[in-house]
Order: C-alpha cells, then sequence, then structure tokens
C-alpha cells in the first residue's frame, strides 16, 4: 500500500491514447511496431522464413554467446555503421559488443561510461523511455 503507482510513460502513453481514439482514419505512430487494420503486429514474411530455416538447422545450438557476442556480427555492425574503412575503425578507436534488447545496451553503455568515463553529462530526447533515466 506504501508503493504509489509510478505515471504513466510519456511514450507509452501515446499508446493509449491512440487506442482511445475513435477516429477510424487514425495511424499509430507510437511504438514503431508494423501493424496490419486489425492493430496486430505484422511479422514479415521474411523473417517467418528465417525462422523456420533456424529452427529446421539441427546443426545449430543453444550455447552461451561469448562475453561480447558474435564477432562476425560485431564487426560487420560496426562497419555498417562507421564504414567499410571508416577512419574510426582504420585506427581501432572503436570498440563494440553485442547486447540484449536497446534497453539491455544502453544499461550496459550507461554503466561501461559511469564506471569508465567518469559520468559525464548524458543528453536523452524528451520524452524518452522511463529506463533511460
Amino acid at each position: 500500500k506504501h508503493i504509489q503507482k509510478a505515471p504513466v510513460d510519456p511514450i507509452l502513453g501515446t499508446q493509449l491514447l491512440y487506442k482511445a481514439d475513435a477516429n477510424p482514419s487514425k495511424v499509430d505512430l507510437g511504438i514503431g511496431a508494423a501493424r496490419d487494420d486489425k492493430g496486430q503486429p505484422i511479422v514479415f514474411s521474411i523473417v517467418r522464413q528465417v525462422e523456420k530455416e533456424l529452427a529446421a538447422d539441427l546443426s545449430r545450438n543453444k550455447e552461451y554467446l561469448p562475453i561480447d557476442g558474435i564477432s562476425t556480427f560485431v564487426k560487420s555492425a560496426s562497419k555498417l555503421l562507421f564504414g567499410q574503412n571508416g577512419k574510426l575503425l582504420t585506427e581501432n578507436r572503436v570498440a563494440a559488443v553485442q547486447t540484449l534488447s536497446g534497453t539491455g545496451s544502453l544499461r550496459i553503455g550507461m554503466e561501461f561510461i559511469k564506471n569508465y568515463l567518469g559520468s559525464p553529462k548524458l543528453l536523452v530526447s524528451k520524452p524518452t523511455w522511463g529506463n533511460h533515466h
């Protein structure tokens, strides 16, 4: 009884407003998931195809990944972000890891910055997700 209910998240609150709006022409741009005409999330056919291929591949296992992720994925993602021959990559100034989810990656990144770079000032959008604070 002594724990107060948290206020509605400002971003998720847009989803509540969307659901409450009776306008048949409304468009949901709040959360970022593609949806069908009935408001259900769309799972693209290519995603379903790849899921089936992965499930059928008995050579795959469920072992834990290395602590920093799949190295080929991390290297490819870094090249995509910084450029195939980007200056930061060629100067070996990029450190990258694979993480679970956007929130998980933000948490790991912010903990790293706090512990190793002395808690510099960080900027976030307003509104932002409550767990970004």
